[in-house]
This record gives C-alpha cells, structure tokens and sequence, in this order.
C-alpha cells in the first residue's frame, strides 16, 4: 500500500511540474474563406467542433457539426494554396487529426485523416510561403515536433513528412508566423517563464534553408503566449504577451541602425528591448493589423469586459491611444478578424457560454467605432490556448 502511494505521489509531482502554468481560455477560432467571409469554429459540449459562417455582410448561418472524431483541445484553421479552409484538431487518442473544404468556400468537408503522433498540445498550422501546410505541436515530452506537406492539399492524398523534433522545452501551445522573406518563425513560453523564439534562417552559399537554435526573448509571461506575432506596414515582427504583472508588453524587430535594441546582430534586424502596454488583463492578447497598418490590440479585463487600444501616427511616429471598454460580459479571451470591407470585428464566449460579436463601423463623420454586441448562439465549451 505505501508503495503505491509514494508511486501516486511521484506521478502527482511530475504532472505539476508541466501542468502548473496558467493556460488563457479560448471560445473560438475565426478564419476568413477564399470570398473573404469569414467563418468561426468552436468546441461544443459533445467534444465536436461546430461552425458557423458568413452568409452576407449581415446574416449568418445555422450552426452545423464537423463531426467524426472527438476533440480533446481547441482548433487550428489555415487556408491552403488553393484557397480552402483546413482544420486541425488533436483527438482525445492524442494525435492530430485535419479535415479540408472539399473547394473553396464550401459549406461541406472532407472526412478527418489521421497524422498520428501522441502530443501534450493542441497544434498550430500556417502555410509556408511555397504553399505547403506544416503543422507544430508539442510533444508529450515537451519538445517542439513539426510535420509538412511534399505537395499542396489540392492532391487527393497529400505526402507528409514524418514528425520531426525541433527541440525544445515548451510550457505553452506553439504559435507560428511567417515573416515578409516568406521564412517560419515558432513562439512559446519555455519553463523559466520567458517567451522562446525559434525561425528558420536562409543562407545562399551553399543555398539552403535550416531552422535557428532556440533564443530566449526574455520576459516573465503570466501564461502562453497566445497571440504573439504578426508583420507590421513594414514587414517586420510584432510580439504582444500578458506578463506576470497581468499587463500587456511588446517587443518588435528593429533594423540594426535604428539604435534602440540592446542586444544587436548583424543579421539585418534585431528585436526592440520589451515595452509596456499597461492595463489589467484576465486573458492573452488578440491583436490584429488595422487598414493603415497599425496594431489593433484586444483583451479581456478583470470586469469580464473586453478592452481594446490601438496605434495612432502621431506626426510620424506611432503612438498608442488609450485603453477603452467595449463592454460586453467575457469568459474567456477575445478573437478578432478583418472584414471584407477592411474594418473590424471581434468576438467573444460571453458568460452565458454563447458567442457573441461587435462589428467595427465607420460614423458619419468619418470616426470608427463599435456598433452593440449581437448574439452569434452556440452553447459551446471554452479550451486552453
């Protein structure tokens, strides 16, 4: 008997050690079709994901079930080369599974297909600049493991690569980026709390494209890092993250000559010391680009409310505006896309479980702002992310 406590008790020690992070909740995933409609996937209460898109600028359709295996974990949604929306997912066997539109912009799908594995982590998918999926995922040891298509998904059996390990030690879900020279770059936060950058470096003698060691980015997260990236008016990176004062930092690529990193390289850019945002937040960041090429910044507040602030070009320099409610009763973190018309529109898992949405709208005098929260329906269950 006291075998088999002392064993319980080292089983117990060891989930601790990877599972005490604090995970942000998530209630949604967002995605934009070839026709630029966009289209939301959510958990529901039977561990199956559901949708619901576009039917117009206004309308939207009925929610409908994706079905076949049973979810363990959030979504991840990519458009492929040939403009179809493909949705990866982890099952409760702990491999990755994916299904595709059968076209573009199709209401019906493929059946799921298996990639196996057995992973501690939902996945992340981004499409590479030469218009072939890969997929990331964190292993049940930890390290960071990456699998890739040979051809595009129009193939009716695409060729993947085996998983790969590309190492690491990660305490979050992966988040990928592809920067402006079309090269991938993966973020998590790693178990001394920083925030860990690992990206592919293209070399023309001999010509070849190899992945970077990892690189601690420094800070203290308060959780993964669930919005890291995105590519400014510039092409260069972008990173925001809720850290352990439960305010929002950035960090962003500078080229070397503009004097305000401290840790500078002669590979062309380098990244800005952290800067912070200020605020109190209960969830990670949603960021998006506005149509000047200015950052959006969305979260959720202690008050359950959504709070948002943005860039300004205050001359010719950025600037931040200040933090705003956009009301609204959250539980769990925000979501935000870009419309076919170029303005905004965030959403949210209210405290009655449901999604709901705010359009952004442009006023008669030319401002922008936020009409009321309209009910999207869904009774849909929340997922670490």
């Amino acid at each position: 008997m006291m075998r088999w406590v002392a064993v319980a008790a080292l089983a117990a020690l060891a989930t601790a050690q990877t599972d005490d992070v604090p995970k942000d909740r998530c209630g949604l995933v967002v995605a934009s079709n070839e026709d630029e409609r966009l289209e939301i996937f959510v958990l529901a209460h039977d561990n199956q994901i559901y949708h619901k898109y576009q039917l117009d600028d206004k309308e939207w359709s009925n929610w409908a079930s994706l079905g076949g295996v049973y979810i363990r974990g959030g979504p991840s949604v990519i458009k492929a080369a040939d403009g179809r929306l493909v949705l990866f997912v982890r099952s409760t066997d702990r491999a990755i599974y994916y299904k595709a539109q059968t076209s573009a912009n199709s209401a019906t799908w493929t059946s799921w297909q298996s990639l196996g594995g057995r992973f501690a982590s939902s996945p992340a998918a981004i499409l590479s600049a030469e218009g072939f999926l890969h997929v990331f995922a964190v292993g049940q040891d930890r390290t960071l493991l990456h699998k890739f298509q040979f051809d595009n998904v129009t193939s009716a059996q695409p060729d993947w690569s085996p998983w790969q390990s590309l190492g690491g030690s990660m305490t979050s879900l992966p988040s990928a980026v592809i920067d402006s020279e079309g090269l991938l770059h993966i973020f998590a936060r790693g178990p001394d709390r920083a925030l860990w950058h690992k990206g592919q470096v293209a070399e023309q003698e001999p010509r070849s494209v190899t992945w970077s060691d990892w690189t601690s980015l420094g800070g203290v997260l308060a959780s993964g890092p669930r919005v890291p990236s995105l590519t400014d008016a510039v092409g260069l990176l972008n990173i925001v993250v809720r850290a352990s004062d439960k305010a929002y930092w950035h960090k962003f690529q500078v080229p070397n000559h503009a004097g305000v990193c401290s840790n500078c390289t002669d590979n062309g850019v380098s990244w800005s010391d952290w800067n912070c945002l200020g605020g109190i937040f209960s969830s990670g960041p949603s960021v998006s680009l506005s149509s000047d090429g200015t950052v959006e910044l969305f979260g959720r507040g202690p008050d359950k409310a959504m709070w948002h602030k943005g860039q300004f070009y205050d001359g010719t320099d950025l600037a931040w505006k200040r933090w705003t409610s956009l009301g609204g009763l959250q539980s769990t973190g925000p979501e935000v896309a870009t419309r076919a018309d170029g303005l905004l529109e965030v959403f949210t898992r209210g405290l009655d479980k449901n999604i709901w949405h705010k359009v952004q709208e442009v006023t008669n005098n030319g401002t922008l702002t936020y009409k009321s929260w309209a009910l999207l329906g869904g009774s849909t269950k929340s997922f670490p992310c």
